[in-house]
């Protein structure tokens, strides 16, 4: 069944945070990737509006991150003490909190950001058959670029794309960050797999594109599998097997 729904799938659009490097999650404390992540938040917050206090800053960079699962929405009310129009007071808000996100990642918890061999292995073999874009609500050159870099992986994509490349609009309510990457990779949706662990980005995206392959990553949530995701799986290496397997079963059997 799923070599059905794959051996024709040309391309790959990624979420980034919680699915690309998501097989250290497990290993590392949840209130230890909150502190560094939540602060980093704050700190670049407040590198924008200096008179955000560190209490109020470090509040709305985590739980305006739990509520919009982006770093930047819960900082809007201040963008008129800053004088600066939305949109560049998002772009400027989101660069400095993933520049503070990569030193605190990488001085504190590198392992989050490490290599992974097996999977690596993976994005080599599926090279023939398999195009990558990235959408991620984080930057792509202060933090998507750097860390994909980090594990390795960086020149296997074919295009990265931060939140401020498709204009802020959120997965979670548009599909706007899909159908550009669709475009990039010069892809309709029947030849294209979204790979994401927020079941709303998903449902959003099959909305839209209803011939796309949604894939949940579980990580740490179970779900009931609902009707707008196709498959779901644990880690993306473990979906990145079926899907080379679906490949190669293809070709012998042709």
């Amino acid at each position: 069944m799923i070599d059905h729904i794959l051996k024709d799938r040309t391309a790959m659009i990624w979420d980034f945070d919680g699915v690309l490097y998501s097989y250290h999650y497990n290993d590392i404390a949840p209130e230890d990737l909150e502190k560094n992540f939540f602060s980093a938040n704050a700190k670049g917050a407040q590198e924008i509006i200096p008179d955000l206090s560190d209490e109020e800053a470090y509040h709305l960079g985590g739980q305006g991150f739990l509520q919009y699962h982006d770093t930047v929405t819960a900082f809007l009310p201040y963008a008129k003490q800053t004088g600066m129009d939305e949109a560049d007071f998002k772009k400027q808000v989101l660069i400095a909190q993933l520049k503070w996100s990569f030193k605190n990642i990488s001085e504190n918890i590198p392992q989050l950001i490490a290599p992974c061999a097996e999977t690596n292995d993976l994005f080599a073999a599926l090279k023939p058959y398999i195009k990558h874009a990235m959408i991620t609500h984080a930057n792509a050159e202060y933090w998507a670029h750097p860390v994909s870099r980090n594990l390795g992986v960086e020149d296997y994509f074919d295009h990265i794309m931060g939140y401020d490349d498709f204009d802020f609009k959120s997965k979670g309510q548009s599909a706007y960050a899909v159908e550009l990457a669709l475009k990039k990779l010069g892809v309709n949706a029947d030849k294209a797999i979204f790979i994401e662990d927020q079941p709303k980005h998903l449902e959003v995206a099959k909305a839209a594109f209803p011939e796309l392959c949604t894939v949940f990553i579980e990580g740490k949530t179970a779900i009931e599998k609902p009707d707008y995701v196709d498959i779901m799986v644990q880690r993306p290496k473990n979906f990145m097997k079926h899907l080379l397997s679906a490949h190669k079963n293809a070709r012998s059997a042709a």
